[in-house]
């Protein structure tokens, strides 16, 4: 309980966003500081995102193509050419779950905007190590000339994290 009660008082919100130029994946990474000796504990990650053009098939679209993804340094992105031809493993290395309902569509209006949200599964507090960081990847028609969701469309990926240091947890404060 102690713990918890620690980690909760250093918990603040990482962010970034990500806005589409034609019709890529919407891809939002969020780096966290990094210091030797030092990681982060996830509490909470969500993803909202406006999508212009094109909604994920709820039907089983995600995951493993769209979803939350922790990525060690260095992991590559998912190039247009790469989501044309199929998709990239390399892009998405550790897959997050998902808690219910997972992800959501909904239609705004009579227009082709889309509202989309990924939550991270409560209660699943997740370990990033120095230099990794929080991606979360939306992709509609994977395979096809078009696989994003459209120009102009846009992420954003709110992380609720706290940091520590490498020693015993009793002696973060």
């Amino acid at each position: 309980m102690e713990l918890d009660r620690i980690r909760s008082a250093a918990t603040q919100p990482y962010s970034a966003s990500a806005v589409t130029v034609a019709n890529e994946p919407l891809i939002v990474d969020v780096l966290f500081p990094s210091n030797p000796g030092e990681h982060y504990i996830i509490e909470l990650a969500t993803l909202k995102a406006n999508l212009t053009v094109r909604q994920p098939n709820a039907a089983g679209s995600f995951p493993p193509l769209s979803g939350l993804f922790l990525c060690p340094p260095g992991t590559p992105t998912e190039l247009l050419a790469e989501a044309q031809a199929g998709w990239s493993m390399n892009a998405r290395p550790v897959l997050l779950p998902l808690g219910p309902p997972g992800a959501n569509v909904g239609t705004i209006g009579a227009g082709p905007a889309f509202a989309f949200a990924l939550v991270l599964a409560p209660g699943f507090k997740i370990t990033v190590p120095y230099g990794w960081f929080l991606r979360a990847i939306v992709t509609c028609a994977q395979g096809t000339l078009t696989p994003g969701p459209g120009a102009l469309s846009l992420g954003v990926l709110t992380v609720m994290a706290c940091k520590e240091r490498d020693v015993d947890p009793a002696e973060c404060r």
